[in-house]
């Protein structure tokens, strides 16, 4: 079968998180009330903070989102990915690209992050695979709604559909993930690489054995 190396993006080919860089750029392009804009800057504020998961500060930029042009989210996130999300990459683990392509792996980043600045990166480097959450969009206008959740164990489940549908081992593939909430699909590979510094995940990298990627 064939083999895989999935790829994480905020925090693993990045610093930061990509989602507070799509947020500034559609508060600076879009003309939404200022009661709108300070409800995206508390989900915001409070995610970066942990008081939030990742899915009620999604939730909440879905919802905000309501009402735009998916192709203006596009737009926006092409330029928050130009502009703030491209300087911050990670050359330590984009450099593992060449070298999963010369084993033969399929390489594809797998997100909770969206679309919007997810595929830019995608583009940049020659990846044709990219899993991330997808806002609905009816006639080109986001409804606000979820089509899905790639995060946690539904990031797992993702995966899983992706390799079935390509005829990949993910018992014999690689994913490379910056956070305690990527472990069900770090417990799954056969080639599990945790990186970065979240000390949750290297407490449990340690016991499991998983050797950490300096970045």
């Amino acid at each position: 079968m064939a083999t895989a190396a999935l790829f994480d993006f905020d925090g693993t080919l990045l610093t930061g998180t990509s989602g507070v860089d799509l947020l500034r750029e559609f508060l600076h392009c879009s003309p939404i009330s200022i009661s709108q804009k300070a409800r995206l800057a508390v989900a915001a504020i409070a995610y970066l903070g942990g008081v939030r998961n990742s899915w009620s500060t999604i939730d909440t930029l879905a919802c905000m989102f309501r009402g735009a042009r998916e192709s203006e989210l596009e737009a926006i996130g092409q330029e928050a990915y130009s502009r703030c999300i491209k300087p911050r990459l990670k050359k330590t683990v984009i450099a593992r690209f060449p070298l999963h392509r010369d084993q033969g792996d399929v390489i594809a980043v797998i997100s909770a992050g969206t679309s919007y600045v997810v595929t830019p990166f995608a583009k940049q480097f020659g990846i044709d695979h990219v899993i991330c959450t997808n806002l609905e969009s009816i006639d080109g206008i986001v409804t606000g709604r979820l089509l899905n959740r790639c995060w946690g164990i539904e990031k797992l489940k993702a995966a899983q559909e992706f390799a079935t549908s390509l005829g990949i081992s993910l018992e014999a593939s690689h994913f490379y993930a910056n956070s305690r909430d990527d472990v069900p699909l770090l417990d799954y590979v056969g080639h599990p690489h945790p990186v970065g510094t979240d000390r949750h995940l290297r407490r449990i990298a340690r016991a499991r054995d998983w050797e950490f990627l300096a970045t």
